[in-house]
């Protein structure tokens, strides 16, 4: 049975593991609902926060006493407020076991964040080349379509098949 950390305001029974495919759309969703100063504000933190809980989630000698000290070195910087980092803390894990794979996952759901805040500025800046701009996918998941010149069959691919999009492309 896991331990209780005395600074949570969680019992370790309460915290459950989540779907990891369910944890991704949560983000995905997350990402798409910031606005663009918030968006450009945590972009900037994950650009600090991102090499240390790499660093930390990759070294097998990582002990919850550095975490905390790069939870209070981040709150110095200023990147994240005091508070936050205080939260941060509490959710360190109490069994040392426990504190590189919490850290793995916690860098992984940051690392997929980084990508769908910058996937979300991306898709909201205008095309370059005046072609319409990729769209988010609409309700049932269905990307809209939108209209590209056709692919030209590479040498010795298939032939093309009328509703195959790998049609003439050689894999």
């Amino acid at each position: 049975m896991a331990q209780d950390n005395p600074l949570s305001d969680r019992p370790a029974s309460d915290r459950a593991p989540v779907d990891p495919m369910y944890r991704h759309a949560q983000i995905w969703q997350h990402a798409q609902g910031m606005k663009d100063n918030d968006a450009d504000v945590k972009i900037g933190q994950l650009e600090h926060i991102l090499p240390v809980l790499g660093a930390l989630a990759h070294n097998p000698r990582t002990t919850a006493k550095d975490v905390i000290k790069a939870a209070a070195n981040s709150a110095s910087k200023q990147v994240i407020t005091p508070s936050e980092a205080v939260k941060f803390i509490t959710m360190i894990p109490p069994k040392s076991d426990d504190l590189l794979p919490w850290l793995r996952d916690l860098y992984t759901g940051n690392l997929s964040l980084a990508v769908h805040l910058h996937a979300s500025k991306m898709a909201r800046l205008p095309a370059q080349d005046g072609s319409v701009a990729p769209q988010m996918p609409g309700p049932g998941g269905m990307m809209p379509q939108v209209s590209r010149p056709a692919p030209v069959a590479a040498p010795g691919a298939p032939a093309a098949v009328p509703g195959n999009p790998l049609a003439g492309v050689a894999l």
